[in-house]
């Protein structure tokens, strides 16, 4: 207990290296959790979230550490979720067995969990590896709502063998 409030001291090791946190549980009144302390991989996570009345979550939680810094910002749009989303990354590298690092990474987005979900996103990658899959470069612009939207993406790099994608999609609630 924590005045009332429920303390979760937690350790364990994940697919992205280990994770520790400190955080508090509030129940009474509406869902609140503060994050007092959390690290995975070397990122040191903080922010706090509290259950707005229509329901979804409102606050930030920011991440620092590693290479890595950004910060996602939670909100109500009417009764559905939405998620504003502004990421770097500069040389962060994950110890556990995903065998994840990102040489450089900027990522700038919004999203709504609507029941046609809304995604606006602008995504650049270069240097990094996900387990065997290593992207040379990588650049995708996203604008999907209510099941219609269009994405574009060049992405350029080797798993087994070298690969160069380039796409430009249009997306339509029959497609």
């Amino acid at each position: 207990g924590a005045r009332g409030r429920y303390r979760l001291d937690m350790t364990g090791d994940t697919d992205y290296g280990p994770l520790s946190a400190d955080l508090i549980l509030g129940t009474s009144g509406p869902t609140r959790l503060d994050i007092q302390r959390a690290n995975l991989s070397g990122v040191d996570f903080t922010g706090s979230l509290v259950q707005t009345r229509a329901g979804p979550f409102a606050g930030s939680l920011r991440g620092n550490g590693n290479g890595l810094a950004g910060v996602v910002t939670l909100a109500a749009a009417g009764r559905y979720q939405s998620a504003d989303f502004h990421l770097r990354s500069s040389g962060t590298s994950f110890e556990g067995p995903a065998n994840l690092s990102i040489g450089y990474a900027i990522i700038d987005g919004r999203a709504v969990l609507y029941d046609r979900p809304e995604v606006i996103a602008k995504v650049q990658l270069a240097d990094t590896r996900y387990g065997a899959f290593f992207i040379n470069a990588m650049r995708a612009d996203i604008d999907y709502r209510a099941g219609r939207g269009r994405a574009k993406a060049l992405v350029e790099g080797r798993s087994e063998v070298p690969f160069r994608i380039a796409l430009n999609a249009q997306m339509e609630p029959r497609l």
